[in-house]
């Protein structure tokens, strides 16, 4: 019907779904089942959804978690949506590590000073190399 499509990116299953009367465009990903997710992980992808997911945004529907790039169709520019995209898929491949769309990361949240603890640890493990 021309309002949905599958696509991988980095072998990861993207879903696109449009609606032109309502002037919208949704890409999502449904990668994992949310039984047995903590608090805490929950907690850590609300921060990441602040200030290191950007545009894509971590979400939960249907029992799952989802990585979604959701944006008004008709302003939507080639170069957004495939960088919308490139963002969902970071999402679900950083998921319980950097939890980062990798673009950018905005200074105002948590996320650099726990990116920051990860390398201040591995250089306090590298002393001893």
């Amino acid at each position: 019907n021309n309002r949905a499509m599958r696509l991988n990116v980095q072998e990861i299953p993207i879903t696109v779904v449009v609606d032109v009367k309502a002037n919208r465009m949704r890409a999502f990903v449904p990668f994992r089942n949310l039984d047995g997710v903590d608090g805490q992980t929950i907690y850590r992808m609300m921060q990441a959804n602040f200030d290191s997911a950007l545009d894509a945004r971590y979400a939960i529907a249907q029992g799952h978690l989802i990585s979604a790039f959701i944006h008004p169709l008709e302003e939507l520019k080639k170069d957004q949506f495939i960088e919308g995209l490139g963002q969902v898929a970071n999402l679900v491949l950083t998921y319980g590590t950097a939890y980062t769309s990798g673009a950018m990361t905005f200074g105002g949240g948590d996320s650099r000073n726990l990116h920051r603890k990860l390398i201040d640890e591995l250089l306090k493990k590298g002393e001893q190399i």
